[in-house]
């Protein structure tokens, strides 16, 4: 009996015992499995996020080093556009104070030139208006002496000799033969002193015949009216040549003034031929930089586009993918059987959820962007802002940034067709603040140009305003 109890209660210790290993095998099993599943999942979803986490790195990598390279593109250009601008404005100055300081020297000179010949004229006017004055009053006053001397018909015959000689005398110059004038005029002096040595002879045979006080007498007043004849007449020759002088100077004067003015002339057709191929060849500049700069631009809006066109499938496929995890988790849920396995589950769900709406945003920025439209981006932008859920950022900055581009351009367009200063200065300043020199360089080109326009325009508008009654006179002379 005793055996029998002792066997019995061995055999129940052994199968309590064996129950009890079966029963911690079969607990550690379910525990080692419930590990290995949760393993699984956190090592799945480790694997999602450590992919996620190399997408967005990446993405970000290649969106920085994509701004680098813009920026320095940026500043390379906008280093050479500076210094071209700075070599133009400074050519454009140096022409035109030098062109302001010629003129001003040469408005001075020919004001110089014109008051000297002015002052000349005058004294010559006022030199001959006295000796005509003191040759009509000596005329005058020997007329009467001599009439009071002489007989009236003896005046009257020397005055027709002096009429006569009078009128070969304006025909003498007129014909402008001074051979001829000092010929005649020395004859006609030899003839008088003939007539005044005969008179002379005349009178001392008279003078003899006569009272030899009445002799003197009348030969020292034909004596002293000969030396008065002859002293008017050599005043006169002096007066005639020193007009000839004038008149050969005035000549000599006019045809240097006209030399001058034909000089000008051909110095101002010359200025006309180099500023015609100064405009020919900056207008040839204009249109290689147009031209380049459209090229560029189309390139940059062609990356620009496929780049947006790329995102916009990145994103769709995000979408995809995110929907059908979406999908997947919410079958986990309804095929979740214990409390873990839901817990496990819902957080897959949640997980999913944010993901799909990640990716809903992003789509919802790519296809604005790729559509390029100020009215579809702006909600777009606001709604992303509003919600700013991560791993939307660098859609966002593509957004925004395309949505500040077209903005710009809008700005720079409504400005340069009012063609206000201040309006394009601002206008061109957003765009180069914004760093859309490429993406726009056409118009920041056109509105360039524009705006240099404008300015010399106010520029000479502010001078002509400046400018004083005296300067206006001398350009209304001119």
């Amino acid at each position: 009996e005793k055996a029998r109890l002792e066997a019995e209660e061995k055999a129940r210790l052994e199968a309590e015992e064996k129950a009890r290993l079966e029963e911690e095998e079969k607990a550690r099993l379910e525990a080692e499995e419930k590990a290995r599943l949760e393993a699984e999942e956190k090592a799945r979803l480790e694997a999602e996020e450590q992919a996620r986490l190399e997408a967005e790195e990446k993405a970000r990598l290649e969106a920085e080093e994509k701004a680098r390279l813009n920026a320095e593109e940026k500043a390379q250009l906008e280093a050479e556009e500076k210094a071209r601008l700075e070599a133009e404005e400074k050519a454009r100055l140096e022409a035109e104070e030098k062109a302001r300081l010629e003129a001003e020297e040469r408005a001075r000179l020919e004001a110089e030139e014109k008051a000297r010949l002015e002052a000349e004229e005058k004294a010559r006017l006022e030199a001959e208006e006295k000796a005509r004055l003191d040759a009509e009053e000596k005329a005058r006053l020997n007329a009467e002496e001599k009439a009071r001397l002489e007989a009236e018909e003896k005046a009257r015959l020397e005055a027709e000799e002096k009429a006569r000689l009078e009128a070969e005398e304006k025909a003498r110059l007129e014909a402008e033969e001074r051979a001829r004038l000092e010929a005649e005029e020395k004859a006609r002096l030899e003839a008088e002193e003939k007539a005044r040595l005969e008179a002379e002879e005349k009178a001392r045979l008279e003078a003899e015949e006569q009272a030899r006080l009445d002799a003197i007498e009348k030969a020292r007043l034909e004596a002293e009216l000969a030396e008065q004849r002859l002293r008017e007449e050599e005043e006169r020759i002096a007066m005639l040549q020193r007009k000839e002088e004038e008149a050969r100077k005035l000549r000599e004067e006019e045809e240097r003034l006209a030399q001058e003015m034909f000089e000008e002339q051909q110095e101002a057709e010359r200025k006309a031929a180099e500023k015609e191929a100064a405009r020919e060849e900056a207008q040839r500049k204009l249109e290689e930089e147009t031209a380049l700069a459209r090229a560029r631009e189309e390139a940059a809006n062609r990356a620009q586009k496929e780049m947006h066109l790329k995102n916009q499938d990145l994103a769709e496929k995000e979408f995809q993918a995110a929907k059908a995890a979406e999908q997947q988790a919410e079958a986990s849920v309804k095929e979740s059987k214990s409390d873990r396995e839901l817990e496990i589950a819902n957080r897959m769900r949640d997980g999913a959820l944010q993901r799909a709406d990640r990716a809903t945003i992003n789509k919802d920025l790519a296809d604005a962007t790729v559509m390029r439209d100020v009215k579809v981006l702006k909600p777009v932008i606001n709604k992303a802002e509003k919600k700013r859920v991560s791993g939307t950022e660098n859609y966002l900055l593509q957004a925004k940034k395309l949505y500040e581009q077209l903005q710009a351009a809008t700005q720079l367009q409504g400005a340069t067709f009012d063609r206000r200063i201040a309006d394009i200065e601002a206008a061109i300043h957003a765009i180069k603040k914004g760093g859309f020199e490429t993406l726009l360089a056409v118009e920041l080109l056109e509105a360039q140009v524009l705006l240099k326009k404008l300015q010399r325009i106010q520029k000479a508008a502010l001078e002509v305003q400046k400018l004083s009654q005296q300067t206006i006179a001398i350009l209304k002379s001119y």
